[in-house]
């Protein structure tokens, strides 16, 4: 009997390949960027300004009179642009109104006095003595990032600028603008005379006699000249004047002012030298500046003796 043998067919199951992981790598890393150590830059100082060409001054004069129809009004006399030759015509503005501008010479100008003859009227007004004695002016100081004070003139009662500088030296130069502003303000006069006279313009100094004692003591301002001519009144005119400053006032304000004055220091004009001059009392260490220019020396020693009595009380 023979033996069969059966092989058992082979069966191949498909295998299944696990799927490969997928590794990510980490990203690398981006180098930390150092950071440039800061250069500070060293402050620069705001150049100095250079004080602007002053325009010449100019005198208008303005006239109403009713000439009639078809005519035409003409000005001569002595003075920066007249001559007695030949005359300027005016320019008529409005219904009997004719004006006119006259150049300026570009001399020095002169000193003026004037009388109580010279004027038909005035009208004086003079700051109240609690007025301000100095003005502040508030900035940021860059290295500190603190609010500053800069101060022009001097004592307790200041005044307070409302702005906020970005330096010390802008700061300081608004100060002593408004310091001067108040002092040229702090007496005032307006001068009416009787008969007019074409050779007075603005900007010109001016020295009162015998209209009253604080008036004449003092140098005075002009400034608006104002030149009438009417059928009724003639040919007028009235002066608005203030009270001038020393020269070097603006130079010698002291940015900070604390502590007391040693003495005391006003200047006058000189009449012969037509310069400025001064008389002190005390010790100049640290004095007190009077704020006008006075007439004569006599009038400045006066209110040096004055103040000087104030400040030894």
């Amino acid at each position: 009997m023979k033996k069969s043998t059966v092989k058992a067919a082979k069966t191949t199951v498909p295998v299944k390949k696990a799927p490969a992981k997928i590794v990510k790598k980490p990203a690398a890393t981006p180098a930390k960027r150092t950071a440039a150590p800061a250069v500070k830059t060293p402050a620069v100082k705001a150049p100095a300004l250079k004080p602007s060409a002053e325009k010449p001054s100019s005198t208008v004069i303005t006239a109403l009179i009713d000439v009639g129809f078809g005519n035409a009004l003409y000005l001569r006399g002595e003075g920066p642009g007249l001559s007695w030759d030949t005359g300027l015509a005016l320019e008529c503005v409005g219904d009997n109104q004719w004006t006119i501008s006259l150049p300026a010479s570009g001399k020095a100008l002169p000193h003026i006095t004037l009388t109580r003859v010279d004027g038909d009227q005035h009208r004086y007004l003079q700051a109240d003595r609690d007025s301000y004695d100095g003005v502040r002016a508030y900035y940021y100081d860059v290295n500190s990032a603190k609010k500053q004070e800069a101060i022009a003139g001097g004592g307790e009662n200041l005044k307070d600028l409302r702005h906020t500088y970005s330096d010390q030296q802008s700061a300081l130069r608004a100060a002593r603008a408004e310091f001067n502003r108040l002092q040229r303000g702090s007496a005032t006069l307006s001068y009416t005379l009787a008969r007019g006279r074409p050779d007075l313009i603005p900007e010109l100094t001016y020295t009162l006699q015998g209209v009253k004692a604080e008036i004449d003591e003092i140098i005075w301002y002009g400034g608006n000249v104002q030149h009438s001519l009417s059928a009724d009144n003639g040919y007028t005119m009235s002066l608005d004047l203030e009270s001038k400053l020393p020269e070097d006032t603006v130079e010698d304000l002291a940015e900070e002012n604390s502590g007391a004055y040693t003495g005391i220091i006003a200047h006058y004009r000189d009449e012969k030298a037509g310069k400025e001059k001064s008389v002190t009392a005390g010790d100049q260490a640290k004095p007190k500046r009077l704020r006008w220019l006075y007439a004569t020396e006599r009038s400045a020693k006066k209110a040096v003796d004055r103040e000087m009595k104030k400040l030894s009380a």
